[in-house]
């Protein structure tokens, strides 16, 4: 607004920015702004949707922070329940590489990483943490028992495939039909 009390507006149209992305961009035009107005003119920004995208950048490092304190987590008490800290790590790492695999592929397709797509991250790694555990217990039980490695292994896979597989092509028919919500939160989760 200058001195005579004119005021004009400036929009700013963009594709859909991860809050970060957004958050930069304000702050560059807040900068700029403030460096070529004219002494007696003052630059006012709607802060609204800033103070949104900030709460949603704090959650999705929250989030992230949560994730890596669960993998810790779950590495030191698959340590103690296997008594074996280089079987937890193999488990949580081969789960862990899975899932950033499919967080990338995501990003790749240009899903953004927000506080939706960090909880779907994590209920993904704790439902392939579930399979291991079942087949990694399964295989150390046949272990106890006398019966050779690759033999426990092939009796392991031999009992948990189908159980895996089921449960998890209901879990992926499920999500599948959410995706066909009219409601875009549902659909960005699913």
């Amino acid at each position: 607004e200058s001195p005579s009390g004119q005021m004009g507006y400036l929009y700013i149209r963009t594709p859909n920015l991860p809050s970060l992305g957004y958050l930069k961009l304000m702050n560059t035009v807040s900068n700029m702004g403030n460096q070529h107005l004219p002494k007696d003119c003052q630059l006012a920004i709607d802060d609204t949707l800033s103070s949104i995208h900030q709460a949603d950048e704090g959650l999705r490092r929250s989030l992230l922070g949560s994730m890596t304190a669960c993998l810790l987590a779950l590495l030191f008490l698959l340590s103690l329940l296997w008594l074996s800290p280089l079987l937890a790590m193999g488990t949580v790492v081969v789960n862990a590489l899975g899932t950033l695999f499919v967080m990338g592929a995501g990003f790749w397709l240009g899903i953004e990483l927000n506080a939706l797509t960090c909880l779907v991250g994590a209920m993904a790694f704790g439902i392939a943490i579930d399979d291991g555990i079942h087949l990694v217990g399964y295989w150390r039980t046949r272990r106890r028992e006398g019966i050779e490695s690759e033999a426990a292994l092939n009796q392991a896979l031999q009992a948990k495939t189908n159980p895996i597989l089921h449960t998890s092509l209901l879990l992926i028919v499920v999500f599948l039909c959410m995706t066909l919500s009219s409601i875009p939160a549902i659909q960005a989760f699913a």
